[in-house]
């Protein structure tokens, strides 16, 4: 229906929607859009042409009172989740009988999409481990160490490097046990390497097996040739052995043969108190008294 009224138009049933254009006599238009009233401020002569139009969603020419689909997505409105907006799948990820593509929370957790961190996943608690704004529930991330939850062998600590000592497919920084030997990490007193006896010879807090030092007597790794020297032993800081390991009774050290005779023991006491007189660990005394007690011995005999 097309309308040519002058001056101020009212009226009009609220079931329509107008579009009003408005004449200036002069040939130029404007647009009044949706309206019931043009007022004119022009004084000169006018015209106004209204066409009246019934409301028509999907712009597809029926009007949406008798168009059995609004929204022309091929879901007839009765049984269309979303009337008036298009959504040919009709998805509905929380069940509630609203459309996805017309539901403001899709997941159903209570939480607007706006501000869902999972929007099409459930998590009411929002929970976000990386602070990346991607929710845990819905991050192939969890740690945000750049390695996928699926093969992250740490899914919610952060360790890029992937670190697993012992190769049990956990990784160090979320292990208890590092060294798989039944041995918690926080007790292990070599959390590296495996020693469930967990033995400590000189008792320093670190275990036998990764000990550089077994003895505590000071002489490290390879130099100590004698590693279980008893604590509190003077010992040859070249070699970190005792008088009486550099010299054991029953024959020369390293060897499986007894002394030749007693004067050959005699002499190994004598040259290893000498040394230790040298390093300034005893006096000329007690170099002596060391040697006299190798002369008094049965060793060697």
């Amino acid at each position: 229906m097309l309308l040519v009224l002058p001056g101020v138009i009212f009226g009009f049933t609220t079931a329509f929607t107008f579009h009003a254009i408005a004449f200036d006599g002069l040939g130029a238009t404007t647009a009044i859009g949706q309206s019931y009233t043009l007022i004119k401020e022009n004084p000169a002569p006018s015209f106004v042409l209204l066409l009246i139009v019934a409301q028509d969603s999907d712009g597809d020419g029926p009007g949406d009172a008798c168009d059995d689909d609004d929204d022309n997505d091929g879901a007839i409105d009765t049984e269309d989740n979303c009337v008036f907006t298009p959504n040919p799948a009709q998805w509905d990820t929380d069940w509630d009988g609203l459309g996805d593509a017309c539901d403001d929370d899709i997941d159903g957790d209570g939480v607007l999409n706006g501000f869902d961190s999972c929007p099409n996943h459930p998590n009411a608690e929002q929970n976000d481990i990386d602070g990346d704004g991607v929710g845990d529930a819905c991050d192939d991330d969890l740690d945000g160490d750049n390695v996928l939850n699926a093969e992250d062998n740490c899914v919610f600590t952060f360790n890029p490097a992937q670190t697993d000592h012992e190769g049990d497919g956990l990784g160090d920084v979320c292990d208890s046990d590092d060294d798989n030997d039944g041995v918690t990490d926080g007790v292990d007193n070599c959390a590296l390497v495996a020693n469930p006896d967990q033995a400590d010879f000189d008792g320093d807090g670190a275990g036998d097996v990764c000990d550089n030092d077994l003895d505590g007597d000071g002489v490290v790794g390879n130099d100590d040739v004698c590693e279980f020297t008893a604590i509190g032993e003077l010992i040859d800081p070249a070699t970190g052995c005792s008088i009486g390991q550099l010299c054991p009774c029953e024959g020369p050290q390293g060897s499986s043969e007894p002394w030749k005779n007693h004067g050959k023991y005699v002499s190994c006491v004598s040259k290893a108190a000498n040394q230790l007189k040298k390093a300034g660990l005893i006096t000329g005394a007690q170099k002596g008294q060391s040697t006299s007690e190798a002369a008094q011995s049965d060793c060697g005999k």
